[in-house]
């Protein structure tokens, strides 16, 4: 958008636009001043149109545009499913680094059998009560 001074926003500016122009307030003013510049302008220009992604954004310098309850439970349920995600996205990693290292560990108990059948069959057995009793 270039200059924000020049190109402020107006009620048909969209969001992507709304960004583009606090993105250069921000590289043209110190932070707190563009946010209460963007602030007035959203109040008075760009209210209709927020949506989650926006607000999210925002809020991640220190605008919070949330004004009403329903975008305020809008807010927390995307929160909330964010959080969910990447629990779930943790969990998948965890679970599949566990996975690969019980696969390994079979896989050598196979080759180990391969290798040597009685020496593993005799292993075996001292595992099993009959063959734990037998040593006694």
């Amino acid at each position: 958008m270039g200059n924000p001074t020049i190109n402020i926003p107006s009620e048909q500016t969209d969001l992507k636009n709304w960004r583009v122009w606090y993105d250069d307030l921000r590289g043209s003013l110190p932070l707190q001043d563009a946010n209460e510049v963007f602030v007035a302008y959203w109040e008075d220009r760009g209210k209709n149109k927020d949506d989650n992604n926006f607000r999210t954004y925002m809020k991640g310098y220190g605008v919070n545009l949330s004004s009403n309850i329903l975008e305020k439970t809008s807010d927390l349920g995307h929160g909330i499913t964010r959080g969910i995600g990447n629990f779930i996205g943790t969990s998948k990693t965890v679970f599949m680094i566990v996975g690969g290292v019980l696969l390994v560990s079979v896989l050598g108990i196979i080759v180990n059998v391969a290798k040597n059948p009685i020496g593993a069959m005799n292993s075996a057995a001292k595992f099993t009560p009959s063959g734990a009793l037998s040593k006694l």
